[in-house]
């Protein structure tokens, strides 16, 4: 059985998650272009997203 390699995102994705997020790009989309999984673009924009500010 192969054994799944993560990769922490880098700095440079981070940014472009913020701006895509900005311009309204749906995750599918992120995560198609930085060649990740739905899931771990959610998850980033989860971690960084400022629950209860306005």
């Amino acid at each position: 059985m192969t054994k799944k390699k993560y990769w922490q995102q880098q700095p440079e994705e981070r940014m472009r998650i913020e701006i895509w997020k900005a311009e309204q790009i749906g995750v599918r989309d992120m995560a198609f272009r930085l060649g990740r999984s739905p899931s771990t673009i959610s998850r980033e924009l989860a971690r960084n997203t400022c629950h209860g500010h306005s």
